[in-house]
């Protein structure tokens, strides 16, 4: 164990631990888009840049392992500054779609923009136009100009399902997410991409327009079609006072994410079976 200290507060974690799992053992949250534990880090967001006491440039939390009486620092001005440059960059070139998109309410980037930026963009130019609906394949809908290239669906389909239908193609600002020729998504997590894609990028055919999620209540369940036993969200809606609306669910989600430590063993991902089985 070492000895650490995140804004003056001492705690005490295993030797290599990252300086991001830490904080959040203190309670502490740093704000990331790409990473995601059940990859390695890849710090391509550069949301989670902390100041660490000796060191000339702030750090990338998501990667840099604590050492014996470290001192971070999570909120000073430079963090902040640092936060909110690079939300607008990531803001510079993302759709103001927010009212027409799938995952306003439970958005990382609407989130976070409400926590570290409320500023007034002094971008003048255009936004780049890019293809707002690709099939990539069994039931997904992709969105490149929401995309925000955290590479998190790219990793899962490499590291996870190992069959790799997706790849970051061209540089720079023409950079976009897209499939290898004509090798459309056909695995039986694909659904999975849509729960872990951070903003709208990925969305479900299945769910698209339907509702809205702030409509929705869970009820926590567990799924019934195998042994597994995987834990998981029955979203529903409930109806309106006023108006009928029919009660139905409209999607299934899992209930084991990237910050339920205690239910880590379980796996994060569900079977497409389990997913549409209503």
């Amino acid at each position: 164990m070492v000895e650490i200290f995140i804004n003056d507060s001492a705690i005490k974690v295993k030797e290599g631990t990252t300086v991001l799992k830490a904080a959040e053992k203190a309670g502490i949250h740093i704000p990331h888009i790409c990473f995601h534990d059940a990859f390695p880090p890849e710090g391509s967001c550069r949301m989670c840049l902390v100041e660490i006491e000796g060191h000339p440039c702030l750090e990338l939390a998501c990667s840099t392992q604590v050492r014996e009486g470290m001192k971070v620092y999570t909120e000073t001005e430079n963090v902040r500054d640092a936060r909110k440059g690079v939300l607008e960059f990531i803001l510079a070139e993302h759709p103001m779609d927010c009212p027409i998109c799938d995952k306003a309410g439970e958005c990382t980037l609407q989130d976070y923009y409400e926590q570290y930026g409320l500023f007034e963009s002094d971008f003048l130019e255009e936004k780049e136009r890019k293809d707002k609906k690709v099939d990539i394949g069994k039931g997904l809908i992709l969105d490149r100009e929401r995309c925000v290239l955290c590479t998190r669906c790219v990793r899962f389909l490499r590291d996870i399902t190992k069959t790799g239908e997706l790849g970051v193609f061209e540089r720079g600002v023409r950079s976009e997410i897209g499939i290898f020729g004509d090798q459309y998504i056909d695995n039986n997590y694909a659904g999975n991409l849509v729960e872990l894609c951070p903003v709208g990028a990925i969305t479900d055919k299945d769910f698209r327009f339907k509702t809205r999620n702030w409509f929705l209540k869970k009820g926590a369940s567990v799924c019934p079609l195998c042994s597994r036993g995987c834990q998981i969200f029955i979203e529903y809606h409930p109806g309106f006072a006023r108006f009928k609306v029919p009660k139905r669910v409209y999607r299934i989600s899992s209930r084991v994410t990237s910050r339920d430590q205690s239910q880590k063993e379980k796996g994060y991902w569900i079977c497409d079976i389990g997913r549409y089985g209503y």
